[in-house]
Formats: structure tokens, C-alpha cells, sequence
């Protein structure tokens, strides 16, 4: 807004810079609204005044090229909050508003920043407007083909992202553009293609751009996000060697995999030679080490770690009071959990993982009624449930015993279509260890159609079975037995014709009569036997005696 008219509108400045930095929330929409809301009224006056300017003193004149000037400055301004939004629709909107209204050619900066607002997720539209940037004679620059390779590289298009810089290679004057280097090696790092990554960085010295640490920074986050420990020291020895001195996101990766793999002394090592480079810790450095402690149940420990980051006067995030939280559920400590959770609110505010560990707690006590309460304050917070609040839901409902209540809340992650493979399995083994396994079976077969691995259900569940005393001195078989001592089991298909299933070969469906072993055949008082290689069917299973024998 001060682009446009600083002398009429002089909070303009703070609200652009306060517009700029807001990324969410309902004050930084409001904020923005009102930006581009007094940028289009002051674009369309000023248009309307350049219209009516025939036969003005040259002094008018001047006076209105220099807000002619001020448009394109506002516009860019706001073309700026865009880029740094990545909204690639508004700032083509607002690129096109500002070549209509300010009647001036675009300029390099103008396309480089519509580029960098394409460069989160529109790779194809980035592509096109580098064309109509050369198409309107304006050479690309380093930055323009750095935009261009970021998009594919967010697009997860390893091949064109090096294809751009291929192409920036063969030219001098961008050869040596540090961020196409940067973004070829995140990309390659984040793929655990390190050994590439590192070829990159030599390639890059070769021409003689020195990598920051920045660079190496995100080597070190690589290795230790691959388990890479030894390439890990090796890039840390390296760093060291180039005299290139670590900052805190160095220290950071390299003591969030020791924590990782349980060396916490090693960290904490790293703590005290960070302190003595003079580089202060953030909240991601107390993060790490609250949350292996927290973990671990070490309270003592926890609060030493919290204490000292009171002391060097740092704010906690919410995922430092998730560790306070954690630390006593671990140890079963309700009230200091909760206590932690209403400090959380009255901070940074809670979010998933907060409820999520705090339900966790009183799943495991069977605690189903303050487990639903949380899932309404979450709800109520505005949080939006996932799948793993409804199986905490289920899991408390199992712990309480409450068959019927655990099945409740697997009918609302059918509804929701978020039931996974935790959820089938807690559902069957609640089931089987309840004496329901016919319900049991029909979970498994659900699971089965929904993808996840119903053999090894069906095993764990026919395992359980034949454990049991009762089962084993059952006169009748199991549905479940059945399973494992039947070869082929009739079925319906979609339109409704027969078919037969393999009970033995994974997918394997015949269409006609099975030509050997023994068939479950259904009627309508139930199932019932035919063995293929004597012709024979009976109610109960032929040779059971001797095939329960076999299989086991």
C-alpha cells in the first residue's frame, strides 16, 4: 500500500510488511483482504486518471508517470505475498492486472515472482510461463530456472528438474547459480539418492561455487533421515575440514539421529559443543532431546531439559509440551498429564498428537468415557479426527471389555473409509479373545476386500484356535478350522454366478467344478463337504482326525 500512495495512507507500510509475514489464520486473511482490497481501488483511480490526462502541463504528467511507477511497485508488492503464499492462480490474476492497468512491460522480477509462486505444485504452468517470458524477449535468469526446477522437483519429477539444470550448465552466465545446485541436492537427498547428492556438491566446488551450509545442512538431514550413519559423519568430518562452521540446524540433525538410535549421551555431548561455539539452541534442539527422554519415562530428566530452556529464555512449541505430556503418561501419571495439557492451552495451543497422547493414557485404562470427551474438545477445537483417534477410541472400548462399543467405533471408520490394518486386526483379536470367532472371521474377510493381508489374520486367528483346549475337544469344527482344512470354498460373484475360491493358493478362482481335493459346498441349512477324489459329501468334515493331525 505505501507503493501506491504513502502520503494518504501511512499505516500502508506496516500493513504490507504484517501481510507479508502472515502465512494463516483469520487476522492474516483479514489483513490480506484489505491489501489487495485498497490496491484495486488505488489501481482503478489511477488508471482513470492517466485516462482523463489529455492536455495537462507537463508537470501533471510527471507527476502521474512517477504513481504510474507506484502501480507497478504495488503491484509487485503484492505480487510478493503471493510468491511467498505459493498461489500460482492469484498471482497470475494480479500479474495480469498489473500489465492491463499499469500500461508498463512486465519486467524479469515481475515473471520471476509469478514463477516462484508456481514453484510448491505447478510444475506445467511454471514450464509455460518461462516460454511467454521468452516470448516477451525477456532473458530467464539464474532464479528463473531455479523456480522452474523447484516445481518439478516438488512435483516429484527428479528427470525435469534435471533436465532445467542441464540446460542452465550449458550457459555461463548460469552455470554457477548457487540454488540450482541447492534444489538438485535436496531433491536427490530427500530421495536417499545420497551418493548422487554428494557428486553434486563435488561437482559444484569443481566449478567453483563454495557450498554454504545450507547445503551441507541438508546433506547431514539426509543421512540421518536414511539411517546413514557412517555417510552422516563422513558429511559432518567433511563440513569441518572446508572450515565452513555449523550452525544450530547442523547440530540439530546430527543430535536428532543420535537420539534416534539411543544415544542420548552423544547428544547431549553435542548440546555442550554447541553452547561453546556460542550458537544458541532452538526449540527444535530442547524438542529433540525432551522427546527421547520423555519416551523413556524419565521424568527427572525431562524436567532438568525443561528447565534449561526456561533458562536460556526460549519459547516452548507445542511439541515440548507434548513431551510433558507423554512423559507422564508414561509413568501413568493422569494428573500431571492433564496439568500439562491445560498449560498447553493456555500456550501455543494443543494440536493431534496433544489429544492423541493424552487419549492414549486413558485407552489404556480402559477409560472409554474421558477418551470420547477428548475426541469432542478436539473436535470442538477445530481438529479434524483421523483414523488413529477412532482406533484410541476402539482400543479404550476393547480395554474396557466393551465388545459391543469397540464395534461402534470400527462401524464409524467404515462410514469415514479410514479403517487400516490396525483397526481390523485390534477388532479380530478383541473378538477371538471375547469367544466370538465367527465374528472374528467376517472382520477378516472384510479386511481381506479392503485389501490388507487376510491370510495372516486368518493364520493368527486359526493359531489361537487351535491352542485353545475347548477348540481342540469341540466335536464340530469351526468356521475358521474349516478354513484351514478345505481346499476349495464356493462362492458368489458380483452378477451372482458360482464360483469356487482357493483356500490354499492366494486369488486362485475356478469357474467351474474343482477336479480335485475336498470342496465346502453351501445349502440352505448350511455348509456341507464333498470330496472330489472319492465323490462323496457329508455334513461333517471327511477325515478330519487325520487332517487336524496333519496340519498341526
Amino acid at each position: 500500500q505505501v507503493a501506491f500512495c504513502p502520503s494518504v495512507h501511512p499505516s500502508a507500510a506496516m500493513m504490507l510488511n504484517t501481510a507479508r509475514g502472515a502465512s494463516s489464520g483469520v487476522a492474516a486473511q483479514l489483513i490480506r483482504r484489505q491489501v489487495l482490497l485498497f490496491l484495486a481501488q488505488r489501481a482503478g483511480n489511477q488508471v482513470r486518471g492517466s485516462a482523463s490526462g489529455n492536455g495537462v502541463d507537463l508537470q501533471q504528467k510527471r507527476r502521474m508517470r512517477s504513481r504510474q511507477q507506484q502501480d507497478v511497485g504495488g503491484f509487485q508488492a503484492v505480487l510478493e505475498t503471493w510468491a511467498k503464499e505459493g498461489d500460482s492462480k492469484q498471482a497470475k490474476a494480479w500479474f495480469e492486472r498489473m500489465r492491463s492497468q499499469s500500461g508498463q512491460r512486465p519486467s524479469q522480477h515481475s515473471f520471476n515472482l509469478v514463477l516462484q509462486a508456481c514453484a510448491n505444485d505447478a510444475a506445467p504452468i511454471a514450464e509455460s510461463w518461462l516460454s511467454e517470458m521468452k516470448a516477451c524477449s525477456i532473458a530467464p535468469s539464474g532464479k528463473s530456472y531455479a523456480m522452474l526446477m523447484k516445481a518439478h522437483a516438488r512435483a516429484g519429477d527428479l528427470a525435469q528438474a534435471e533436465r532445467v539444470f542441464e540446460t542452465m550448465q550449458g550457459n555461463a552466465s548460469l552455470s554457477k547459480n548457487p540454488a540450482s545446485y541447492g534444489i538438485l541436492i535436496d531433491t536427490l537427498a530427500k530421495r536417499g539418492e545420497l551418493a548422487r547428492a554428494t557428486e553434486v556438491v563435488d561437482k559444484m566446488e569443481a566449478a567453483g561455487v563454495e557450498p554454504g551450509v545450507m547445503v551441507y545442512n541438508t546433506l547431514l538431514f539426509g543421512h540421518g533421515k536414511h539411517g546413514d550413519m557412517a555417510g552422516l559423519q563422513a558429511c559432518w568430518e567433511r563440513m569441518i575440514a572446508k572450515r565452513i562452521e555449523p550452525d544450530v540446524v547442523s547440530y540439530n540433525s546430527l543430535m536428532q539421529v543420535h537420539v534416534e538410535t539411543g544415544k542420548v549421551e552423544q547428544a547431549e555431548q553435542l548440546f555442550s559443543e554447541m553452547l561453546e561455539a556460542r550458537i544458541d539452541p532452538d526449540m527444535s534442539t530442547f524438542s529433540c532431546l525432551l522427546s527421547k527422554h520423555a519416551r523413556n519415562g524419565a521424568v527427572e530428566e525431562v524436567m532438568r531439559w525443561w528447565t534449561r530452556m526456561e533458562e536460556a529464555k526460549a519459547v516452548p512449541n507445542v511439541q515440548c509440551y507434548n513431551s510433558m505430556i507423554r512423559v507422564y503418561t508414561q509413568i501413568q501419571d493422569r494428573a500431571m498429564a492433564e496439568q500439562w495439557m491445560a498449560r498447553l492451552k493456555e500456550g501455543p495451543g494443543p494440536d493431534l498428537q496433544s489429544y492423541c497422547i493424552l487419549m492414549d493414557l486413558h485407552a489404556a485404562n480402559g477409560d472409554w468415557q474421558s477418551c470420547e470427551g477428548i475426541i469432542k474438545d478436539l473436535q470442538d477445537a477445530g481438529i479434524t479426527p483421523k483414523s488413529v483417534v477412532y482406533n484410541i477410541a476402539m482400543k479404550a472400548r476393547i480395554n474396557a471389555r466393551d465388545l459391543d462399543g469397540a464395534e461402534h467405533w470400527l462401524n464409524v471408520l467404515r462410514r469415514l473409509e479410514m479403517a487400516d490394518a490396525y483397526s481390523f486386526s485390534s477388532m479380530c483379536k478383541a473378538l477371538l479373545n471375547g469367544g466370538r470367532a465367527e465374528q472374528a472371521l467376517v472382520v477378516a474377510t472384510e479386511a481381506k476386500k479392503a485389501g490388507f493381508p487376510l491370510r495372516e489374520l486368518h493364520r493368527s486367528i486359526g493359531r489361537a484356535l487351535s491352542s485353545s483346549k475347548s477348540a481342540s475337544r469341540s466335536s464340530e469344527p469351526s468356521e475358521l478350522e474349516n478354513l484351514n482344512l478345505v481346499d476349495w470354498i464356493e462362492g458368489r460373484d458380483e452378477d451372482g454366478s458360482r464360483l469356487f475360491r482357493s483356500t490354499r493358493q492366494e486369488g486362485e478362482v475356478l469357474r467351474e467344478l474343482p477336479s480335485s481335493g475336498l470342496v465346502q459346498l453351501q445349502s440352505e441349512t448350511g455348509p456341507y463337504y464333498w470330496d472330489v477324489a472319492g465323490n462323496t459329501t457329508s455334513w461333517s468334515l471327511p477325515g478330519r482326525a487325520a487332517r487336524v493331525a496333519t496340519n498341526e
